[in-house]
């Protein structure tokens, strides 16, 4: 199975986890989503060598391969997530 990011769930993941539309979901449940997230969004930024990635309206910091922290604020204007995608990798994490 695709192992994808490690998490860290200190640093960002119970926040992932408490919008209702993610309210249940398991620990690795949310880490595949995030590396799906992960793979969509678009790199904007990487500062002391942290990576940061822009998906809809999260903000996904990656430090060699761990997640470090996620933050959500506003829609990114015009994003938009390729479908097809998006339901490959649905089908690739178990999602």
């Amino acid at each position: 199975m695709y192992q994808g990011f490690k998490t860290v769930f200190e640093y960002g993941l119970s926040h992932f986890a408490q919008p209702s539309i993610n309210k249940n979901v398991t620990i690795s449940v949310a880490q595949r989503k995030l590396t799906r997230n992960i793979l969509l969004a678009m790199k904007v930024d990487t500062d002391n060598e942290i990576m940061k990635y822009r998906y809809g309206n999260l903000s996904i910091y990656v430090d060699d391969d761990t997640i470090v922290r996620v933050e959500q604020g506003d829609n990114i204007p015009g994003f938009r997530v390729n479908k097809g995608d998006y339901e490959r990798l649905n089908n690739l994490l178990y999602l």
